[in-house]
């Protein structure tokens, strides 16, 4: 029953997860375009600031780093949590996921006018991997419920405001709630 309970958490787990990405998959079509209102943003921004050396355009952004992401999101729908031995076997998964999604994106140059929106949704990405790791920890250990919710909610606000920033942005994958 512990785990039962603990696995609701854990699904919160998943959504929160999503912080910096989320949802959708790579293989999305023009169904998953970012709303017109951000389209023209990201149009005449391209237009009248061109990325210096090294640093991507938005677009090029949204496309290498809404796939790893999506990656991300498959990871965490694949994940059933319902015991202790679940917890053992998949977590660490979860985890190596959003850790090596969380370094992917980091080595990813934004152009200029997204460098601080950028370094808030990858700095959510590792917090989000900080705290699944003490969630692992705290479940295997056998801790009170509580303080895996209290973990849960360490993390909130950062995931929130990643989201909406890379929803602003124009993502898709690295906008959505798992």
């Amino acid at each position: 029953m512990r785990y039962a309970n603990i696995t609701a958490l854990t699904l919160l787990t998943s959504v929160f997860a999503a912080s910096g990405c989320g949802g959708g998959s790579s293989g999305s079509t023009s169904a998953s375009a970012p709303p017109p209102r951000t389209a023209s943003i990201a149009a005449s921004t391209q237009a009248t600031t061109p990325p210096a050396a090294g640093q991507m355009s938005r677009a090029a952004l949204i496309a290498r780093a809404d796939p790893i992401c999506a990656h991300v999101n498959k990871v965490l729908a694949a994940t059933s949590l319902r015991s202790k031995v679940d917890y053992e076997k998949q977590l660490p998964g979860v985890i190596s996921s959003e850790q090596a999604a969380a370094e992917k994106l980091a080595k990813l140059r934004p152009p200029a006018e997204l460098a601080s929106d950028w370094s808030q949704i990858v700095d959510a990405l590792r917090t989000i991997a900080t705290v699944t790791t003490k969630i692992d920890q705290a479940a295997i250990a056998g801790q009170h419920e509580n303080a895996i919710h209290s973990l849960l909610i360490s993390g909130q606000n950062a995931r929130l405001q990643a989201m909406r920033t890379a929803r602003s942005d124009g993502f898709h994958d690295c906008a959505q709630l798992g």
